[in-house]
């Protein structure tokens, strides 16, 4: 499962991709869902999502508290990416802050410029 990122008919600009198996998708998931309470769209896996005009801006203040978050935090962490087996074993990964930091910024860039140029983020999920 994955979830590509871009901007509505541009293909000619940077996207970003998520695999399941990604800790920056699994520490941005609570991230996620509070952007989904705020505007009803969520970068998900399974799904697709668009976000335009004021969903980008809610969706990039919500992008800065998780930057703040990461900011906080040292220089890599584990990330549980799910559970495992009848004794639901954790699946954990590392998550590199520098990975974290730059993934993060190319997203908020992403949604500065199409909310710049009055277009659409698009989430496609599998």
């Amino acid at each position: 499962m994955a979830v590509t990122i871009n901007i509505k008919d541009h293909p000619d600009t940077d996207h970003l991709f998520f695999e399941d198996d990604d800790p920056l998708y699994w520490f941005l998931y609570p991230y996620f869902e509070e952007t989904y309470r705020k505007v009803g769209q969520m970068v998900d896996l399974y799904d697709n999502a668009e976000f335009f005009a004021e969903e980008l801006l809610a969706f990039f203040l919500v992008l800065e508290k998780a930057e703040g978050d990461v900011r906080s935090r040292g220089d890599q962490w584990d990330v549980t990416l799910g559970y495992q087996g009848e004794d639901r074993t954790t699946i954990v990964s590392l998550l590199m802050k520098s990975d974290a930091l730059d993934r993060i910024g190319a997203l908020k860039q992403m949604l500065n410029h199409a909310y710049n140029i009055d277009s659409r983020v698009v989430c496609l999920g599998d």
